[in-house]
């Protein structure tokens, strides 16, 4: 589960694997056959880190309009620069605490 909620590491794998994706098509060397079962390998795997990127996205949205729900000044704090500074701060105590306990 914690591999799904690390959207970070899951945009850099797309990043990379459309690199890949990419060079593959550049080579003239590497005949049709085996670039066409390479690159549906890679689709597979474009698609499938592209669903989790989306997922993620949508469970984010999900949680802030149940927010919303609750609080009906949810989104305008957010946004504004004190929530923006809140946020900021309990990310980087989060982060730290978590350092802390796991190494």
């Amino acid at each position: 589960m914690v591999n799904y909620l690390n959207l970070f590491n899951i945009i850099k794998l797309n990043l990379k694997l459309c690199l890949k994706f990419i060079n593959l098509l550049k080579y003239k060397k590497i005949s049709n056959l085996r670039k066409e079962k390479i690159s549906i390998q890679y689709s597979k795997l474009l698609l499938i880190s592209s669903l989790k990127i989306l997922m993620i996205i949508f469970s984010i949205l999900i949680i802030i309009l149940i927010f919303e729900g609750i609080s009906e000044s949810f989104v305008s704090f957010i946004l504004s620069f004190n929530g923006i500074v809140e946020i900021a701060i309990i990310v980087f105590i989060y982060h730290k605490f978590k350092k802390m306990i796991y190494v």
